[in-house]
């Protein structure tokens, strides 16, 4: 989150800070001859992928991503990876988004989005969902802990 804040001598620019990790970016575009394709950019290198991805694809993709920088990052982070991966692919599979951009630091078990950006063919309109192991008071799998 930028916040400025103007003052009486000059701005000052605050931003949440992140925790350390690994920065990666995200991109989706829609080609006339391959479809709708997801990649993932380093600063020096970036591999793609036709969609959608199954858990297979997206690990195919972070192990030639990791291939080329010759360094192996932890199990958690590139599985990390590999989770947003499926998400950001299935997102954009499921929806009239034709461009993508996301800046993204993996962490070992999270991930942050630093800057996201996307086209869309027209509006998107997203219905609501609760998580996979999410549950609701009324909810046929709701069991509340404690006495009963």
């Amino acid at each position: 989150m930028l916040r400025e804040v103007g003052t009486a001598e000059g701005w000052i620019l605050a931003q949440t800070a992140a925790e350390p990790g690994i920065d990666v970016a995200i991109s989706g575009r829609t080609d006339a001859v391959h479809g709708k394709t997801i990649a993932l950019h380093s600063a020096e290198h970036s591999v793609q992928r036709m969609i959608p991805l199954d858990a297979a694809g997206a690990k195919a993709l972070v192990e030639n991503f990791e291939a080329y920088h010759h360094r192996g990052s932890r199990e958690q982070t590139r599985r990390m990876l590999e989770h947003l991966l499926g998400l950001v692919s299935q997102f954009f599979a499921e929806t009239p988004v034709t461009e993508f951009r996301l800046e993204v630091r993996v962490h070992e078990n999270s991930y942050t989005v630093l800057d996201a950006s996307m086209t869309a063919s027209k509006a998107l309109h997203l219905e609501a969902h609760l998580a996979r192991h999410a549950r609701d008071r009324k909810g046929d799998d709701f069991h509340p802990s404690g006495r009963q």
